[in-house]
């Protein structure tokens, strides 16, 4: 007789305990942390899970978290190599069939998240969800809204990414993607857009 417990799972998907995983990197920024995980906690499920990966902040971060333990479900504060670098431990730490990486001063829109889920739950074939959002461009300090409408089918091709551009916090993302194309890369400032076109 086994002293221990098995699991057998026919996809990767159901192997997962929670529904969606929202991760977030930080760094030294408690104030905006706060903010992101009070509006977080209005609308994240039961069966939802949040992260936060921490660069070792020295500032009032574990504090906020402290007081926000009612949201939050893991708190990893380590010194990292990058944004990108907290992102991947948080991934190795997620139980959420879907992915959403989220800055710690951005917000999303819960309705936004219950239909994109929607789609993903309906056509288990997507492994990749490109949603809108804002794109900010720190070298000409401007931003813009991006959008692609219903039917483009964004992400047929790489050439898309660099045409229309992209940006990883409007990604919803299968878990198991990343069994496909391995984690973030860690030495790009373009990470969102390498990490697509790997996809």
């Amino acid at each position: 007789m086994f002293d221990h417990e098995f699991f057998h799972y026919k996809s990767l998907d159901s192997a997962q305990s929670r529904r969606v995983s929202y991760l977030i990197d930080t760094k030294n920024r408690g104030p905006r942390l706060n903010d992101t995980i009070v509006d977080l906690g209005k609308f994240i499920r039961p069966e939802d899970e949040l992260i936060i990966a921490d660069g070792a902040s020295t500032d009032s971060t574990e504090e906020v978290v402290l007081r926000n333990r009612n949201v939050v479900h893991i708190f990893l504060s380590e010194k990292d190599k990058s944004a990108h670098h907290a992102l991947n431990k948080a991934v190795l730490l997620a139980r959420g069939k879907y992915i959403i990486f989220l800055p710690d001063d951005d917000r999303l829109h819960a309705d936004g998240v219950e239909r994109a889920v929607e789609v993903m739950e309906k056509n288990p074939d997507i492994d990749l969800l490109v949603c809108g959002g804002i794109k900010h461009f720190k070298a000409f300090n401007t931003s813009r809204p991006f959008y692609y409408g219903p039917g483009m089918n964004y992400g047929s091709t790489v050439e898309h990414a660099f045409r229309y551009g992209t940006c990883g916090n409007g990604f919803v993302i299968r878990r198991s993607v990343f069994a496909k194309v391995g984690l973030l890369p860690l030495d790009a400032d373009e990470w969102d857009v390498i990490w697509f076109a790997q996809c």
